[in-house]
Formats: C-alpha cells, sequence, structure tokens
C-alpha cells in the first residue's frame, strides 16, 4: 500500500477552501492526506522549537511546492 501525504501549509490563506481541495486530491488519488496549516509567525516558532511533526517532514524526502 502506498504511504500517507503530509502537507505543511506556511502562510495565510483560508483554511476552508485548502481543506476542500485536500478532500478532492485525497478522492482522486485514493491516497490519506495528513495537513498541517500554520502561519509564518507559528512555522517559525515550532521550528525554533524543534516540532516533532516539523522535524519528520525535513528529515524525510519531500517535494516542495510554492
Amino acid at each position: 500500500a502506498e504511504s500517507d501525504i503530509d502537507v505543511l501549509i506556511v502562510g495565510n490563506f483560508d483554511t476552508l477552501k485548502v481543506q476542500k481541495v485536500i478532500l478532492e486530491i485525497q478522492k482522486l488519488t485514493g491516497r490519506e492526506i495528513n495537513s498541517i496549516e500554520l502561519t509564518k509567525k507559528e512555522f517559525e516558532k515550532r521550528k525554533k522549537e524543534k516540532d516533532e511533526f516539523l522535524t519528520d517532514i525535513f528529515s524525510s524526502k519531500y517535494i516542495k511546492i510554492l
């Protein structure tokens, strides 16, 4: 079985719209998508605190999408 997809979203955005898009992608791919949405300030704070989720994402193979 294929693994889940972890998505980190940083910045200013409409959370509801993001969740709708993620649900559509899950339906199309048949894969579970785990997302975390952070403001830039939250991201910097959690990165500085060596947050476990962020550490896991950045220690794994990932594709950066801007």
